[in-house]
């Protein structure tokens, strides 16, 4: 079998080996230019798919790990909340509410009833005492405080009334007076 041109040049000693390696060196590479050039719009070659899926891949974990972020950061944020009212429940409840007077509030669409002293049932009356729940059971706090609860978790809170304003008693003066014996 006939010998390259390159190689009969070798073995001639006109070219070294090193010389012949870097020929075909240059030719691959003019080679590799030529199909760049004659065919851009040609598909992608395996690598470039395989780069761009890769590329792709990176995009979606990143979307993933940022979504899954935020939600642990929501998560921690409710549970700070949660236990910050847990918190102004234990600490501002009045704790000696018990008394012989029903108060009646509304509980997730049931009526329910509350034995407290006369001066609980006027103050939760006009305002002043709201009703939450802690634990399952029902604890009377000041209304400042149902006031921030509600800000950082309203389904603690059962019963908070506006305090009546004085406007409306005056548009009915005396004609209307509700007697405040009255109790429901």
């Amino acid at each position: 079998m006939p010998d390259s041109l390159r190689e009969q040049l070798r073995k001639a000693g006109l070219a070294t080996k090193k010389q012949a390696k870097a020929a075909e060196h240059e030719m691959r590479q003019r080679a590799k230019q030529a199909r760049k050039q004659q065919a851009p719009d040609e598909a992608p070659s395996d690598a470039e798919v395989i780069a761009e899926e890769a590329a792709k891949a990176r995009r979606e974990k990143a979307a993933r790990d940022k979504e899954l972020n935020r939600r642990r950061e929501e998560e921690r944020i409710r549970r700070e909340a949660e236990a910050q009212v847990r918190d102004w429940l234990t600490s501002h409840r009045i704790a000696h509410f018990k008394g012989s007077v029903a108060h009646h509030f509304a509980d997730a669409g049931r009526v329910k009833q509350l034995e407290v002293t006369e001066e609980i049932h006027h103050a939760l009356a006009t305002g002043r005492l709201a009703v939450a729940t802690l634990d399952g059971q029902y604890v009377v706090i000041p209304a400042a405080v149902a006031e921030k609860i509600i800000e950082r978790a309203p389904e603690y809170v059962v019963l908070l009334n506006a305090p009546p304003s004085e406007g409306k008693r005056e548009e009915y003066g005396d004609e209307f007076a509700v007697p405040d014996d009255l109790m429901w």
